[in-house]
């Protein structure tokens, strides 16, 4: 973290800064490399089944993912509170499985377990994070990184969106990969969510 990332420039409190960062890591959530979102998507789509695991915000994220996944590309992704993961479905999970860690910090310890457990059962680990080189994204076979900055604030603001953001564009390359939505619909869907930072900051966040 800089010490600009630490100052409140101007604003009341951290909270208010960071809602107000957002068009901007939402901008930088759309960045995502190619090859990164491509190799993700495979993965997913070669699974039997995919458990969408996450604590808090991030757990949020994952039940709306689970929509889009559902939605697009017509993926039964399950979301799992991480505390709940091993015993709702540690004896279920196997080399045919996917499980998809989303956690901001990468360290959340509840989430830990769950991929650790997984991993342990030959499961195909992903993950979205905030921080590279974190735990996560060093256990996980592929990640993607969100960008949203560091996080100061306790309530998740800029870090939540650029979750969403992340998990729409792999449900969209996803829908492309299993040919369950057509080009055109892809095309305006993904044309959509390049407006929403700009729609963001219009309103006056």
């Amino acid at each position: 973290m800089s010490v600009e990332d630490a100052e409140k420039q101007g604003y009341p409190h951290f909270m208010l800064k960071e809602i107000y960062e957002q068009p901007m890591c939402l901008r930088n959530a759309l960045r995502l490399q190619e090859r990164y979102l491509d190799l993700l998507a495979t993965l997913i789509d070669r699974g039997r089944e995919v458990f969408l695991v996450g604590c808090g915000t991030s757990y949020h994220a994952c039940i709306a993912a689970s929509y889009m996944f559902s939605k697009l590309a017509k993926v039964a992704a399950y979301p799992v509170a991480a505390s709940e993961f091993v015993e709702r479905y540690g004896d279920a999970v196997g080399v045919d499985s996917v499980v998809l860690a989303v956690s901001q910090c990468g360290e959340t310890y509840d989430v830990l377990r769950a991929v650790e457990h997984s991993s342990l059962r030959a499961a195909t680990i992903l993950a979205v994070s905030n921080v590279l080189g974190s735990t996560l994204t060093r256990v996980s076979r592929a990640y993607i990184l969100q960008q949203s900055g560091p996080e100061v604030g306790v309530a998740a603001t800029k870090t939540f969106t650029s979750q969403l953001t992340v998990l729409a564009q792999l449900a969209l390359r996803l829908a492309r990969l299993s040919g369950k939505l057509s080009q055109d619909d892809i095309d305006d869907l993904a044309s959509g969510l390049k407006r929403v930072p700009v729609s963001l900051k219009s309103s006056g966040a």
